[in-house]
């Protein structure tokens, strides 16, 4: 700008002399501020602090301090500091003035640090309140870097005229070097005090209109500079503008404007005679002066003779004076700058002044125009000039019916509102608005606008999640900041990152919660995601991911993160062991064959690993990760490998390796359990019974029992898996090998001696009917098939006699019958269930149909899908009693009717089979036989495109 221009080279000339540097005592001769400012000026960073350490220096004084460390590099010529950091530098200096001013006593310094801060600080903001008028903001920024320059110079030129007096006492006649000094020094002390008077406008213009302090400031400056008012001076006319600046500053504009003619009308009395740049000062600050006034037909006219002078005599001038053709043409082209600046305040006067909505409109339509022109001639000035065009803007428009350039605007005013500092009361409306604008951007970038740049929609959507963050918003802080992340990485890799990790501060802080927000858990996911995957790569995070995921039961989706945790990482074997329990998961789960052996070589290794990191290990965590891991081994080497004899293997150290562990007791049961099944499936059925029978001898009744279940439940399992492969040879030797083992027990609990066995004879009964029914039903020898299921049948009757009802009863849980909740009156729905099933596989079809519709009618049989609750949560499983009993009731219900010749019964048969069907669902399970029961009775039905697909389990957390 033309006024920093003419201030600056002001500044420069008087800076640029003074007295050679004063040399400075050896470091161990100074004091302590001394020897800090030293330090820190020379950059010696290591010494500083160890003497701050020593010395127990307040951390507020070490801040101060530390700001001495870029004296150098802002005074220095040579230094390659952007302006972004000069100005950043600046300001540390301007707050920590008074810090500095006691650790120079070079006055040359002083003066050439002013005018860096003048320079790289104070200009700025000073043209900002000269050209666009009155604005809080620059005001505010203005306030230390004046009084920091006013400081400054006031102690040069003390330091200077005192050393000049010292100087003149020792001064000795022909000695021409000490007159030189002494000169310089003398010249220096008036110049810096000229030169404060002169910079005495900054701080004018930074104090508040109604400060009093203001107006005298500034006639104190003006009185001090009347001295220079004259033809001698050499600078009669810059004093002569810089006085109506002060006249102006405090509010006296018609006196200002009497200062500022007097330069315009100038005939010749100045000496020397105002320059081009001076003159252009004088023309465009009389106009300035008459906006103040409010005197808009003065306003106009002196306007309309800057234009016209600016673009006929001030090139002219500048031609005829001794700048280069460089300097020449930034000149014209900054003064072209400045008079639409003019222009836009004298019509937003001539708005203020409106007698009428349709002349104020007009008049503001005219200010807006020539700052749109300015805008896209000068588009380095759009931040100042979007400024001014949200002023203009009435505060009720909606944001619909605004150009993008106002809505960036007004994000800008929300964002500078919302980071008022502590104390600072915040304009709720302006933050508000700043939300409103920003989100009306992003609407307009969805629909493809073309006026809105990538830099307007970056600036919009960074402004939303930050608003937010101010507000102590986090949860919708978060999800914007990660959303800008995802948006705008390609065009803003910096900022993307600093939000992606502030997103990630919010996260951690919210996760410290007694109770996480809703939405906590979406929230979580997604910023793991964005911050493990490119380009952010906080690949640290991968272990949290994978856990989050488990947790959700996406084993499949979080087995890449947990294959991310490096090998050095703390988390390796944690990540290991997860690995291990999601392949557990997808291991039992339905899926193709391919997949299967994928999943059962995966978790073998990594079964492996586990073990062996955890054996090695002497933490108790590791060591029962390792254990659990065993147990997986053992299992693996059994069902996949089909190789029990290796399954006994692995468990050969189990004991030594759980011994002093949490659950030591149990985790041994759970060896024993597995060595059972070993037994079993090498066909050493007396030992299996032998160590079974030895493990339920050292467990109470209930813990018994549920040992028992939990085997017969993972030889269902393997049942169900080949009953799905249609695998009979399989199918058959599990269903002989539980009738055995049931079988045993039965008859072991019916003659224990120990009362808590005892007591759960009729349960163990309940289980041998069970087996021996599936047995009955899978045997391949019909002889041998009618006799297992006959004596099935004999068993479920006993079971329902009046004795047997009476220990089934002693079985139950005491709350339940209490609340209601159980009938001890009601006959065992397993019993009822198992004696319909056998009597369905012995073709007696009308009395499987009476049980089973009386089970499923009064719902004793459960839902299609169970919930139940697991240590990984709660999941649901498909409730295989349920269907199969509905198969069972249809296919009886379809023989009934067949043998009655009953067309009603069967058409009732066959729509509800076709409800089924439509209604879908079907487990994989089940799936042949009820086709098998479509093609049978309903064979022209047809479900292509129905909902057939099966119900697979699935995770759920609470």
């Amino acid at each position: 700008m033309i006024i920093s221009a003419c201030l600056g080279t002001a500044h420069s000339r008087a800076f640029a002399d003074g007295p050679p540097t004063t040399q400075t005592s050896a470091l161990d001769s100074l004091g302590n501020d001394q020897l800090m400012a030293e330090l820190a000026a020379r950059g010696a960073d290591n010494l500083l602090e160890r003497f701050f350490d020593l010395n127990h220096i307040p951390e507020v004084r070490r801040q101060a301090v530390r700001s001495l460390s870029v004296l150098n590099d802002l005074t220095d010529p040579k230094s390659k500091l952007s302006d972004a950091d000069r100005r950043k530098e600046a300001k540390q200096l301007a707050d920590n003035v008074d810090v500095i001013l006691p650790n120079i006593i070079d006055p040359q310094k002083l003066l050439t640090l002013a005018s860096a801060l003048n320079e790289n600080l104070a200009n700025a903001e000073a043209n900002r309140l000269e050209y666009w008028g009155a604005n809080a903001g620059a005001r505010a920024r203005l306030r230390p870097a004046a009084a920091a320059i006013s400081k400054l110079l006031g102690k040069a030129a003390d330091l200077a005229a005192a050393q000049a007096k010292d100087l003149e006492a020792k001064l000795k006649p022909n000695d021409e070097a000490m007159a030189a000094r002494w000169d310089k020094l003398d010249t220096l002390a008036r110049n810096a005090k000229y030169q404060q008077a002169m910079s005495a406008y900054f701080v004018v213009l930074a104090a508040e209109p109604e400060d009093p302090a203001r107006s005298k400031t500034a006639e104190e400056a003006a009185t001090y500079l009347d001295q220079f008012d004259n033809a001698d001076s050499g600078v009669q006319a810059r004093v002569h503008n810089m006085k109506g600046k002060l006249s102006l500053a405090r509010g006296a504009a018609k006196e200002a404007r009497r200062f500022f003619m007097g330069v315009v009308n100038d005939k010749g009395q100045m000496k020397p005679p105002p320059d081009a740049f001076e003159q252009f000062d004088a023309r465009y600050f009389s106009t300035v002066a008459d906006v103040d006034a409010k005197d808009l037909p003065t306003a106009q006219q002196d306007l309309q003779g800057l234009t016209d002078w600016q673009k006929d005599k001030f090139p002219k001038l500048l031609a005829d004076s001794k700048l280069t053709a460089t300097a020449i043409e930034d000149s014209n082209k900054y003064a072209a700058a400045l008079v639409p600046m003019l222009q836009y305040r004298v019509n937003v006067l001539r708005a203020d002044l409106a007698q009428s909505p349709e002349e104020k409109k007009k008049a503001t339509a005219a200010a807006e125009a020539v700052l749109l022109q300015l805008r896209k001639d000068r588009p380095e000035l759009a931040p100042l000039i979007d400024d001014q065009l949200a002023g203009l803007t009435p505060s009720d428009r909606p944001v619909g019916q605004l150009s993008p350039i106002i809505l960036n605007q007004l994000i800008t005013k929300g964002d500078a509102e919302s980071n008022k500092g502590e104390g600072q009361k915040q304009d709720a409306k302006t933050i508000a608005r700043a939300v409103e604008a920003a989100n009306e951007i992003l609407s307009r970038l969805k629909n493809k606008d073309p006026q809105v740049t990538p830099q307007i929609a970056a600036h919009a959507a960074i402004a939303i999640p930050t608003l937010e963050d101010r507000a102590n918003h986090p949860l919708p802080a978060a999800n914007g900041y990660l959303e800008f992340a995802t948006q705008f990485q390609k065009q803003d890799l910096k900022t993307a990152t600093e939000a992606v990790d502030r997103a990630g501060y919010l996260v951690f802080q919210m996760r410290k919660l007694d109770r996480a927000p809703d939405g906590f858990s979406e929230l979580y996911g997604k910023f793991l995601r964005i911050a493990i995957a490119d380009p952010f790569n906080h690949k640290e995070l991968a272990y949290l991911m994978g856990d989050h995921l488990q947790a959700q039961g996406k084993f499949a989706e979080a087995l890449p993160y947990f294959r991310q945790v490096p090998k050095d990482s703390p988390q390796y074997l944690s990540s290991q062991y997860k690995q291990m329990l999601c392949l557990r998961e997808l291991l039992d789960a339905n899926v193709p064959e391919d997949e299967h052996k994928q999943y059962a070589k995966d978790l073998t290794e990594v079964a492996g690993v586990v073990k062996k990191l955890g054996a090695a290990s002497t933490n108790q965590i590791d060591r029962a990760m390792a254990v659990q891991s065993t147990l997986v081994y053992a299992k693996l080497a059994r069902t996949e490998q089909k190789d029990p004899k290796a399954s006994m293997q692995t468990l050969a150290d189990f004991d030594s390796l759980a011994k002093g562990l949490p659950r030591e007791k149990e985790l041994l049961s759970e060896a024993l359990f597995e060595r059972v099944q070993d037994q079993m499936a090498l066909g050493q059925f007396k030992e299996a019974t032998d160590i079974l029978v030895d493990l339920l001898n050292k467990t109470e009744g209930t813990e018994g029992m549920s040992l028992v279940r939990q085997l017969l439940d993972q030889l269902d399992q393997q049942y169900q898996k080949a009953d799905i492969a249609h695998d009979q040879a399989t199918m058959r030797a599990i269903t002989r090998s539980e009738a055995q083992l049931t079988g045993f027990l039965s008859d072991w609990a019916k003659n224990n001696k120990n009362p808590s066995i005892q007591k759960y004879y009729y349960a163990y009964v309940v289980y041998d009917a069970r087996t021996k029914r599936l047995a009955g039903a899978m045997s391949d020898d019909p002889a041998e098939k009618k006799n297992l299921l006959e004596q099935t049948l004999k068993i479920y009757q006993s079971l329902l006699t009046p004795q047997m009802h009476d220990l089934y009863v002693k079985t139950l849980d005491p709350k339940k019958i209490t609340s209601g909740e159980i009938d001890p009156k009601d006959p065992d729905a397993s019993v009822q269930v198992g004696l319909a099933f056998t009597q369905f596989d012995l073709s007696d079809f009308k009395g499987a149909q009476a049980t089973l519709t009386d089970l499923l009618a009064n719902k004793k049989l459960g839902p299609p899908n169970l919930v139940e609750n697991t240590p990984e949560g709660l999941k649901t499983k498909v409730n295989d009693l349920y269907w199969e009993a509905t198969y069972k009731l249809l296919k009886s219900n379809s023989e009934v009717a067949k043998s009655a010749k009953d067309a009603a019964a069967m058409t009732n048969t066959q729509r509800a089979l076709k409800n089924i069907l439509i209604r879908g669902g079907i487990p994989d399970r089940w799936q042949d036989k009820f086709e098998s029961l479509r093609q049978e009775i309903a064979p022209d039905f047809s479900v292509a495109g129905l909902a057939t697909q099966p119900a697979k389990p699935s995770a759920i957390r609470k």
